[in-house]
């Protein structure tokens, strides 16, 4: 069985002792215009608890009593023995002093200074020796030793992002506040930075709350979710129980993983880029897109409600209503050659006329990023196909929309650029767009001569039919 999903890395904590737990009761009142009061409680052990809830629930002011930012009206916080905020035994460690740090959405660089100067700026109370140790281990770690000697407005936005982390991260905290951190990014550069923290918390092992909307860095990242609606704790657990508890109303970003399983790896096949992953308590097996884990790791799986059908009968191996788009920049070469290959195989191996692709429900199409709206397939890339006797489809280009985005299976760019700019413009297709080629770009062989679009069509058959493999679409029987 295979499935277009989203499947995660989790490092499932073994039972911790008291010793490093986040224990957080809080009463709080933090909206004088609806009344809303914080009244929570609950332990976050080391690992990641990933915080989720509507605006408004309350999740900021929650980070803000722990890092000692607010004062809740009656309660107690405490980091094993080590108690920050007792209100019936008056006790109220200063912020500076609790240990804890704490990353904003806004990041709160401060713009004079390096990059350098930043990671050090909690440090300020050791010796030389232990501030530049301290400040090299940590640049080191998210990739950031080249920026040293620049300031916030020379880096980009994911650099910014991970000097953020370095400096909260520098202290060496008990406890780990982030609040929305990595919201305005693009899919890869947060993806870079969460496997980065994620290393990170491995080595060190301290409670993290991590403020997110973000389905994937919930089941990215998170070891636990709480979910807050008005200052209550709603729903809590694994990622599969507390998505499963969440409704639309409470959680709306989330809602389109209705369907949470617990996984192993079980083998990989790596020519067909998936990893094979057999259910918790079943036989099942599914593939999912290739993952750098050792089989016998446990994950989660994700499928999309709108991914599961139940039919009456047998349907044609693979075909339910699936649409494949190709992207590249102009849509006049690669992708529409792309395009033609594909559905001649998707054709073949129905053994259906190619006209009929779209009434049985299954066929590729082509767009581009920067096209001309109308232009033709270019003269080489027709007569590359003809050469290879693969029909020449009607082409007229066409930009990649967000209709067209939505209702694609899976959205394959040329190259790696290409993908990253589509992920930024359609962030709600970011999980299902990808690379054709898993190895390296595809390049334009525009100007090349007719040798290099011979080439290509050479390499784009082969790389249609293993991702026709990889989505189960089978020669029938």
């Amino acid at each position: 069985m295979t499935s277009r999903m989203l499947q995660v890395q989790t490092d499932f904590p073994q039972t911790p002792s008291s010793e490093g737990t986040l224990s957080v009761r809080i009463h709080k009142h933090y909206s004088s215009h609806s009344g809303f009061k914080l009244e929570t409680e609950f332990t976050a052990a080391p690992g990641v608890t990933v915080i989720v809830g509507h605006s408004g629930a309350g999740k900021t002011t929650l980070l803000r009593c722990v890092a000692g930012l607010c004062d809740p009206e009656d309660g107690r916080i405490a980091i094993g023995d080590r108690v920050l905020f007792d209100f019936k035994q008056r006790i109220r460690i200063e912020p500076a002093r609790r240990r804890v740090g704490y990353v904003f959405q806004d990041l709160a660089l401060f713009p004079h200074l390096t990059v350098r100067e930043n990671v050090m700026y909690g440090l300020r109370r050791l010796c030389k020796e232990e501030r530049e140790r301290r400040t090299r281990d940590i640049v080191e770690s998210f990739q950031i030793e080249h920026l040293c000697e620049r300031r916030p407005k020379e880096i980009s936005g994911g650099e910014q992002q991970r000097v953020a982390l370095a400096r909260s991260l520098v202290i060496e905290p008990e406890a780990l506040l982030l609040d929305e951190p990595l919201s305005s990014l693009d899919v890869r550069t947060k993806e870079s930075i969460i496997e980065d923290l994620r290393v990170w918390n491995r080595a060190h092992g301290i409670p993290v709350l991590y403020v997110t909307h973000d389905r994937g860095e919930l089941l990215a990242l998170g070891d636990r979710v709480i979910s807050l609606d008005r200052g209550r704790v709603v729903a809590e657990g694994s990622p599969v129980q507390a998505v499963a508890g969440m409704s639309r109303t409470t959680i709306p970003q989330l809602s389109t993983f209705q369907n949470l399983f617990d996984a192993a790896v079980v083998s990989h096949r790596n020519k067909e880029g998936t990893t094979v992953c057999q259910l918790s308590g079943s036989s099942l097996r599914i593939e999912t897109p290739r993952v750098q884990l050792p089989v016998g790791s446990e994950v989660r799986i994700g499928i999309r409600a709108a991914d599961v059908v139940i039919a009456a009968s047998q349907p044609i191996t693979g075909v339910l209503q699936r649409l494949l788009v190709f992207i590249c920049s102009g849509n006049t070469s690669r992708s529409p050659l792309a395009q033609a290959i594909c559905n001649a195989e998707i054709a073949r191996r129905l053994k259906v006329p190619l006209e009929c692709l779209g009434e049985i429900g299954v066929r590729a199409v082509s767009a581009g990023l920067s096209a001309e709206s109308g232009a033709p397939m270019t003269r080489e890339a027709q007569q590359a196909l003809q050469e290879a006797g693969v029909p020449i489809p009607a082409h007229a280009a066409r930009n990649l929309d967000s209709e067209l985005a939505n209702s694609a299976e899976l959205i394959l760019c040329m190259t790696e650029s290409q993908q990253q700019i589509a992920a930024s413009k359609f962030p709600d297709a970011a999980d299902k767009i990808v690379c054709l080629h898993a190895e390296g770009d595809i390049d334009d062989p525009t100007g090349k001569g007719q040798a290099a679009f011979s080439s290509l069509v050479d390499l784009l058959r082969n790389l249609v039919a293993a991702r026709l493999d990889v989505l189960g679409i089978q020669e029938a029987a």
